[in-house]
């Protein structure tokens, strides 16, 4: 009996350690499940930054797209522009020998005069000087920088070198005038001073995309111009 009883407790201890076995083995796999379940959400969550960086390709192919749109109407548009300016100027060339034959025939009405005070006859004096020896040394106006242009009452005040731009536009010429009689070939009326003023009875419509041409070199119209009558 003591030796049964020997075996039988033998056997007990035995189903112990088996019991304690099993029960590590089963912490272990709860602990695999632990980290599976761990692993399927890091796999989730690089899967949702796959498709995060795919729509951010997406949406910067788009933009890519986009500038390139962009740049292709750019220089649509500046072609454009380039082609009304070429345009513009060729028509104002053939229109200066035009200009210089009326020019002469205005230099031989002997009649013409302005009513002119003497402050405004020693200021005339004093700026077509200053236009003739311009004219010949090449130097740049260093006084009456800025003009005064009055179109149809609006006054504009200008920037004189900006007006060289396009030497064979009206302001242009105008700017390289040299007597009284040819500053009034170029525009409607002329008052003397420090700065000059140079009146034209035109409509005062159009004329800052004619002065934004001469500054920028590009003519843009607005959606109340009148391209006939910029052309014109």
């Amino acid at each position: 009996n003591q030796a049964v009883e020997k075996d039988n407790l033998e056997q007990l201890e035995q189903l112990q350690v088996n019991l304690i076995d099993k029960q590590d083995n089963l912490k272990q796999l709860e602990q695999l499940k632990i980290n599976l379940i761990d692993k399927h959400k890091n796999l989730e969550k690089l899967e949702q930054l796959q498709a995060n960086l795919i729509d951010k390709q997406e949406n910067l192919e788009q933009l890519q797209v986009n500038h390139l749109a962009k740049q292709e109407t750019l220089s649509s548009i500046q072609f454009d522009d380039e082609e009304h300016l070429k345009q513009f100027d060729d028509e104002e060339h053939l229109k200066q020998s035009d200009d210089e034959e009326h020019l002469k025939q205005f230099d031989d009405d002997d009649d013409l005069q302005l009513d002119l005070s003497l402050d405004q006859e020693f200021a005339a004096k004093q700026y077509f000087s200053m236009m003739e020896n311009m004219n010949k040394s090449g130097e740049k106006v260093k006084k009456m920088k800025m003009i005064i242009l009055d179109i149809g009452g609006d006054r504009f005040v200008v920037n004189r070198k900006d007006l060289g731009r396009f030497p064979h536009t009206r302001l242009a010429r105008l700017m390289k005038a040299t007597t009284i009689k040819e500053v009034l070939m170029y525009c409607d009326e002329f008052t003397p001073g420090d700065p000059p003023e140079f009146f034209f009875d035109r409509n005062p419509m159009n004329f800052p995309a004619i002065l934004e041409m001469h500054r920028k070199g590009v003519l843009h119209i607005s959606e109340t111009g009148c391209a006939l009558v910029l052309k014109k």
